[in-house]
């Protein structure tokens, strides 16, 4: 499993969100850091700019991976 660190910000962000989504992004974040190669999340690398997003409804998540 991959440990995931969030900026303060965007722990800021996420506290100011419906709960449901939370849940909903928690989830895909947990799925995430048990392994970023898996199908069923909506992840794309980045144009323009290093890292990759995760989409989680209408939320785009930002992250780099650290390998």
């Amino acid at each position: 499993m991959y440990e995931l660190r969030m900026r303060r910000h965007a722990i800021g962000a996420l506290r100011k969100m419906p709960r449901r989504y939370i849940r909903r992004i928690r989830r895909e974040l947990d799925k995430l850091a048990e392994n970023p190669e898996r199908r069923d999340i909506d992840v794309a690398k980045l144009r323009g700019r290093p890292g990759y997003r995760l989409r989680v409804g209408d939320y785009r998540i930002i992250f780099e991976r650290d390998n």
